[in-house]
């Protein structure tokens, strides 16, 4: 990731990342914090991402034990390589991010 900027607010918001070259724009369609889940698309055919039609949703589940399920599901159309790599790339992008938000709350 190299760049981010956001444009909005709440549902709707929108967010550009820039990376390997390329931008990839998400939108934020639904955020519900009091279920805790929240679900986005990728706005831009033209990203570095080999998705088009991607659309994600993301549901935290509390384990009552201090610990966090995260059920992270998305649907897409691979664009430019075989559906497995786009599903390799895909999960990928969701372990780090989860791995990134584990980090950031051990601080």
């Amino acid at each position: 990731m190299e760049s981010v900027r956001y444009d909005g607010e709440g549902e709707g918001m929108v967010r550009t990342i820039g990376m390997g070259g390329g931008e990839v724009v998400e939108r934020l369609d639904t955020h519900d914090e009091a279920a805790r889940r929240f679900s986005y698309s990728i706005l831009n055919d033209d990203s570095p991402l080999p998705f088009t039609g991607y659309q994600a949703a993301v549901q935290l589940g509390d384990n009552g034990d201090g610990t966090t399920t995260v059920i992270w599901t998305g649907t897409f159309q691979a664009r430019g390589v075989p559906e497995a790599d786009a599903i390799k790339v895909a999960t990928g992008i969701y372990a780090g991010a989860i791995k990134g938000a584990r980090a950031a709350l051990e601080q």
